[in-house]
């Protein structure tokens, strides 16, 4: 039996991305979103130990993987979670005025 890495097949040399910079080009993010990534959410990064920093590495089906249980997550919900209010008023909103979007099923929800 092949070895597996988190129920995937055992990558290639060309899945793997050798760092910070690279995974945040992989997933067209920077690399302080990505680092707070693995830190708050569960990225899925390795690290390679050395005796001063320890290198980052990542394997792109683990991101994907990662990448797409996240999309489940936040798939649209009419009426419930986050609204998004930069992207539709090009600034960020006042808890009365989120609440009063809320309340009446206004602007682009996420669970």
């Amino acid at each position: 039996m092949p070895p597996t890495l988190n129920g995937l097949a055992e990558p290639n040399v060309e899945e793997r991305l050798q760092s910070w910079k690279e995974i945040g080009a992989y997933l067209k993010r920077d690399v302080r979103t990505v680092r707070r990534w693995e830190a708050d959410e569960g990225l899925p990064v390795h690290r390679h130990g050395h005796k001063k920093l320890p290198s980052v590495y990542a394997y792109k089906p683990e991101l994907d993987q990662w990448r797409g249980s996240r999309e489940k997550e936040l798939a649209p919900v009419q009426g419930a979670g986050l609204i998004d209010e930069v992207q539709l008023y090009n600034r960020a909103l006042a808890a009365s005025e989120i609440q009063n979007l809320a309340a009446n099923n206004a602007g682009t929800c996420y669970q």
